[in-house]
C-alpha cells in the first residue's frame, strides 16, 4: 500500500457524519404509531470503509437497510450483565446489533485500518464481519449517548444449529455449567468429536486462515476470543448427506 493509499484508508477511518433530527417527527422505517418525542444526534463512523466492507461480503445496501431499518421490531436476545451492554438480532437474523461502551467504540475507530486490511486481503477470515458502527445521543433524554455496532450473524442459515461450542483452544477452566446451550473445549474434547473436511486441502486452508487471524489479533494485543462452532444434525429428507 502507498503512502497516498494509506493515508486515504486513515482518513475514511477518521471520518465521521453527522445528523441532526428535530422532535415529534415520523421517520422512515420507524415501527411506532407515535411520532419521536425527542430531538436526537446521529452518528455514522467510517461510512465508507464500512460500505466497502458490505460490498467485500455482498450486501446490497437496501436489503442491508430493510434489513436494520424496516418497520420491524429488533429481537433481544442476550445482555452480558457485567458490561451493562445489549445484544439484538434484526427481525430477519441476518444481522446482530450490539450495544458498546465509549472505550469499546474509540478501540475498534483505531483498529479499523489494520481490520479492514485484514478482510480485504484475506476475504476467508474467520473474523466477526462488522458492517457498521454509530452513536445516538438525545440532548433532551439527559443526553443520554449509545454506541452500537452492526455486524454479521453467523448462524443464520436455513439449516437448524442443534450444537454450538465456544472455544478457545485451552484446558482452563473450560467447561460448560450446568444448563448452559453453549458447550466449550472440554465439552467438545469429552464427547469426542472432531472436524473432518472433505474437499482435498480444505483442512489446511482451514488451519492457515485460523492461524493468520489469531495473529492478526495478538499483533492488536487483543486475548480475550474464540472461535464459535456450530453444528447441524443431518436427518433423512432435510437435504443433507452424510
Amino acid at each position: 500500500m502507498g503512502y497516498t493509499e494509506h493515508t486515504t484508508l486513515l482518513t475514511e477511518c477518521a471520518r465521521i457524519t453527522k445528523y441532526k433530527f428535530p422532535p415529534h417527527q415520523f421517520y422512515l422505517g420507524s415501527n411506532t404509531a407515535k411520532p419521536l418525542p425527542h430531538k436526537y444526534k446521529f452518528k455514522v463512523y467510517a461510512p465508507l470503509v464500512f460500505g466497502r466492507i458490505r460490498s467485500l461480503f455482498g450486501l446490497e445496501k437496501q436489503t442491508f437497510l430493510h434489513s436494520i431499518c424496516g418497520k420491524f421490531n429488533f429481537y433481544e436476545f442476550a445482555s452480558n450483565a457485567r458490561s451493562g451492554q445489549f445484544f439484538f438480532y434484526s427481525h430477519d437474523g441476518r444481522y446482530m446489533i450490539k450495544t458498546l461502551t465509549y472505550t469499546e467504540s474509540k478501540f475498534l475507530r483505531e483498529i479499523l485500518p489494520y481490520y479492514y486490511r485484514h478482510l480485504t486481503r484475506y476475504p476467508s477470515t474467520f473474523l466477526t464481519h462488522f458492517y457498521g458502527m454509530y452513536r445516538v445521543c438525545m440532548p433532551n433524554a439527559n443526553n443520554q449517548r449509545l454506541h452500537f455496532i452492526i455486524m454479521r450473524s453467523v448462524f443464520h442459515t436455513e439449516k437448524k444449529i442443534d450444537r454450538v461450542w465456544d472455544l478457545k483452544g485451552s484446558k482452563a477452566g473450560r467447561r460448560a455449567g450446568k444448563g448452559d446451550s453453549v458447550g466449550k473445549d472440554l465439552d467438545i474434547l469429552e464427547e469426542g468429536r472432531k472436524l473432518r473436511f472433505r474437499e482435498p486441502g480444505a483442512r489446511s486452508k482451514f488451519l492457515e486462515q485460523l492461524a493468520r487471524d489469531a495473529t492478526f489479533l495478538a499483533r492488536l494485543g487483543i486475548m480475550d476470543y474464540s472461535l464459535l462452532l456450530g453444528l447441524h444434525d443431518c436427518k433423512e429428507g432435510d437435504g443433507c448427506s452424510n
